[in-house]
C-alpha cells in the first residue's frame, strides 16, 4: 500500500529539506557580505519553486526547482547549474531527468562538488513503484551529463530516496527517510561510492533502535569519511519530534556509529536535525522548532579523539517565535550560515533571513544578518543555503513575479567588492595590420571607499569561444575612479570576435574583493571592399609630343554605404613589365561615385604599352577597406609615315 508522505507537506505544515555540503577550506572572513546577484529561471513558472535546495563549489551554483507536485503540473522538475565568469554568473545548463514523469520532484534535493552534481528526485517511480531516485551529472568541456540514475536494489514504494542527498568527492550520501525496515518506517541513508564511472552501493546506514516515523534519511551531509544523518521527528522519551543526528564514520569500507548527537537542552518539537552540514570535526545542526514555541536554534557539535561534544547554541538576535531559524544551515572553517525562512522583516511578513556567524577560539558570535534587497511576503528566504568560500547561496522558492507566484530565486552574497565597467571604442575594426581600440570605463564600490593612489585595471582579452584570459595592458585610475587606454590588435583575423573584460584586483586593507566587468566584444569585420572600374579612352596613341587620355569610372561596396564627401580615386600607371606604379593624378567622386579626369603622357615612346589603374583608399570608420579597378591598357603606337608617290 502506497504510504503517507506526511513529510512531504509544505513548509508551513511540515518539513522541507535543508541540506548543506561543505568541502571548501577558505573561510568567509570578516568582512560584510553583500547581495552581488539573483539567479532565477529565464522562463520562471507557477510553483516551479525554484531555490527549494541550493549548493555551490568554487565557481558553479546548483539550484533545485521541483515543481510544487499540490500544483497541476506536467513538469518533473528541474536542477539549474550557474557559472561564475568573473563577477558575472550565467546559466550553463538545465538538468532534467531522461526517464523524468509530472510530479517526481526532481531537483528537490541537490548537492555539487566541482563537475559532480547529485539531485534528488523522491516522487519518481521505478518498477517497484514511488520509490525516489537519485540522479549523478557529471561535466565534461562545460556540458553536463547524465552519469547514472541511482536506486538501491531494495527499493520500495514510499521510501522517498534522494529527499535529501550530500556528495564529498567519490561518495555519496541518499536519504530514504521513508524506508521500511524492520516493519518499522523509521528511514535509513544510503552510501554509494564511485569507481570510474560506476556507482555502487556501499553500505546502507540505520538507527540501532529505530521507531516508527523517526525519518532517518530526512537530511544528511558528507565530508570524507564522516556522514550525518538526521532523524528529526525521533521521540526522546515523552518529548515527541525532539530530534536526532547520527554521525557515521568509514574504516575502509565499512560504516559504523560513532555518536548520536543531540543538544544538552532538547525539547518536545525541536526537530533537530532539520538542516545538517560538517566540516572536518565540526558539525552544525538546526532545530526550528516547528511547532512555532520558539524561534529555533542551531547547535554547534566539535570532535575530539572520536567523541562529539556540543560546543555552542547559535541563536538569532532578532529571533521571533515561528522564525524556524535552524531549518537550513551551512558550514565552513569558522563560519557558520543559518537560514530562518520564516522570519518577519521590516520589508514584509515572512519575507525570511539568513543569519551569518563567525567563531573566535571556540567562542560563535553573529556577524550579520543577510535579507534580500526585494524581500517580499512569504518569500522563504533562507529555505536553503550553502557557502563557498566567501561565497553564500541563499534560496527563496516563495519568491513570485509580476505574474507568476512561487517561481522562486536564489541570492549570491559574497564581500564587498569593485563594481568595474568597460566600454570600447570602436566595437568594429578592419582587419588591418594592426587595430586600435580605447578601452575606458570606471571602478567604484558598493559603499564609500576612497580609492587607493595609483590604483589600476589589468584589461583581458580572449577569442570569443575560448576559456583562457591574456592580460593586454592595465589603465592607471584617475580620482574619480576613471580609466582610459589604448589597445593594439597585431594582425587581426576577419570575421573573429574578441571578448574583453577589465578587472579591479581586491584590496585586503580595504576589505574589497575583486571585481570583473562585463564582457565587451570587438568584432572583426570581414573584407569588405571598394568596388573600383576604370575605362580608358582612346586605347591607343600616337607618339606626340603629348598624348591625352580619359580616365573614368565608378567607386561602389558590396554593402550599401554612403561615400564621404570629397571622396576621391587616385590614378596610377606604369610600363608594362615593370613592378613599380607610379601616382598620375586624382579624380572627385560625384555622389553617385562616378569620375573622370584627363591623363597626359609626355613624349610618349614609341610602341609602348602602358598599365593604368584606380585605386580607392581604405576608410576605417566606414570599415571598407583599399580596393583597386582591374588593369587598362593604353598602347603608344609604333611611328608610321605616309607613304607618298609623285609622278610630273
Amino acid at each position: 500500500m502506497h504510504r503517507s508522505r506526511r513529510w512531504r507537506l509544505p513548509l508551513l505544515v511540515a518539513l522541507v529539506l535543508a541540506v548543506a555540503l561543505v568541502t571548501a577550506t577558505a573561510s568567509h572572513g570578516a568582512g560584510t557580505a553583500v547581495e552581488q546577484v539573483v539567479l532565477a529561471p529565464a522562463e520562471g513558472e507557477a510553483s516551479e519553486l525554484f531555490g527549494e535546495d541550493v549548493s555551490i563549489s568554487g565557481d558553479t551554483a546548483l539550484v533545485g526547482a521541483p515543481h510544487d507536485p499540490f500544483v497541476s503540473t506536467t513538469s518533473p522538475g528541474a536542477a539549474y547549474v550557474y557559472v561564475r565568469t568573473g563577477g558575472t554568473w550565467t546559466e550553463q545548463q538545465k538538468l532534467v531527468p531522461p526517464d523524468g514523469d509530472a510530479e517526481d520532484y526532481f531537483g528537490y534535493s541537490v548537492s555539487l562538488d566541482g563537475d559532480t552534481a547529485l539531485v534528488g528526485s523522491p516522487d519518481h517511480a521505478t518498477d517497484n513503484g514511488k520509490t525516489g531516485a537519485a540522479y549523478v551529472f557529471v561535466r565534461c568541456d562545460g556540458v553536463w551529463s547524465l552519469q547514472q540514475m541511482i536506486t538501491p536494489a531494495d527499493a520500495a514504494d514510499g521510501d522517498a530516496l534522494g529527499q535529501a542527498v550530500s556528495l564529498s568527492g567519490e561518495s555519496a550520501l541518499i536519504g530514504a527517510p521513508g524506508r521500511v525496515e524492520g516493519g518499522l518506517e523509521a528511514g535509513a541513508a544510503y552510501v554509494y561510492v564511485r569507481s570510474g564511472s560506476n556507482w555502487t552501493e556501499q553500505q546502507k546506514l540505520l538507527e540501532e533502535s529505530p521507531a516508527e516515523g523517526d525519518m532517518v534519511g530526512s537530511h544528511v551531509a558528507i565530508h570524507g569519511d564522516t556522514a550525518i544523518v538526521s532523524a528529526p521527528t525521533r521521540a526522546k522519551g515523552a518529548l515527541t519530534w525532539a530530534g536526532v543526528a547520527y554521525v557515521f564514520t568509514r574504516d575502509g569500507a565499512t560504516w559504523t556509529l560513532q555518536q548520536a548527537l543531540q543538544p544538552a537542552d532538547v525539547a518536545k518539537m525541536d526537530t533537530f536535525g532539520e538542516g545538517v552540514a560538517i566540516c572536518g570535526d565540526t558539525a552544525l545542526i538546526g532545530a526550528p522548532s516547528p511547532s512555532g514555541t520558539n524561534p529555533g536554534a542551531a547547535y554547534v557539535f566539535v570532535r575530539s579523539g572520536g567523541t562529539w561534544s556540543q560546543e555552542s547554541k547559535l541563536t538569532a538576535s532578532d529571533g521571533m517565535n515561528g522564525d524556524r531559524f535552524g531549518h537550513s544551515v551551512g558550514l565552513v572553517d569558522g563560519v557558520a550560515l543559518v537560514g530562518a525562512p520564516m522570519h518577519t522583516t521590516t520589508a514584509a511578513t515572512k519575507a525570511g533571513a539568513a543569519y551569518l556567524f563567525t567563531s573566535s577560539a571556540g567562542t560563535w558570535t553573529q556577524s550579520q544578518r543577510l535579507t534580500a534587497s526585494d524581500g517580499a511576503q512569504d518569500d522563504r528566504f533562507g529555505a536553503a543555503v550553502d557557502m563557498s568560500g566567501d561565497t553564500l547561496l541563499v534560496g527563496a522558492y516563495g519568491r513570485d513575479t509580476a505574474t507568476a507566484e512561487d517561481v522562486g530565486a536564489a541570492y549570491v552574497f559574497g564581500p564587498m567588492q569593485w563594481q568595474v565597467t568597460l566600454s570600447l571604442d570602436p566595437t568594429a575594426v578592419l582587419p588591418t595590420p594592426t587595430a586600435t581600440v580605447t578601452a575606458s570605463g570606471t571602478v567604484t564600490t558598493t559603499e564609500d571607499v576612497t580609492l587607493p593612489e595609483e590604483a589600476a585595471v589589468t584589461i583581458e582579452k580572449r577569442r570569443q569561444g575560448s576559456e583562457e584570459w591574456s592580460n593586454c595592458g592595465t589603465a592607471t585610475l584617475d580620482a574619480e575612479g576613471r580609466y582610459s587606454t589604448s589597445i593594439v590588435l597585431e594582425d587581426p583575423t576577419p570575421a573573429t570576435v574578441w571578448e574583453f573584460r577589465a578587472k579591479m584586483p581586491a584590496d585586503p586593507e580595504l576589505a574589497v574583493a575583486e571585481g570583473y566587468s562585463e564582457v565587451a566584444t570587438l568584432t572583426v569585420l570581414p573584407m569588405r571592399q571598394w568596388q573600383v572600374t576604370l575605362s580608358l579612352d582612346p586605347t591607343a596613341v600616337l607618339p606626340t609630343p603629348t598624348a591625352t587620355v580619359t580616365a573614368s569610372g565608378t567607386v561602389t561596396t558590396t554593402e550599401d554605404v554612403t561615400l564621404p564627401e570629397e571622396a576621391a580615386v587616385t590614378i596610377e600607371k606604369r610600363r608594362q613589365g615593370s613592378e613599380e606604379w607610379s601616382n598620375c593624378g586624382t579624380a572627385t567622386l560625384d555622389a553617385e561615385g562616378r569620375y573622370s579626369t584627363s591623363i597626359v603622357l609626355e613624349d610618349p615612346t614609341p610602341a609602348t604599352v602602358w598599365e593604368f589603374r584606380a585605386k580607392m583608399p581604405a576608410d576605417p570608420e566606414l570599415a571598407v577597406a583599399e580596393g583597386y579597378s582591374e588593369v587598362a591598357t593604353l598602347t603608344v603606337l609604333p611611328m608610321r609615315q605616309w607613304q607618298v608617290t609623285l609622278s610630273l
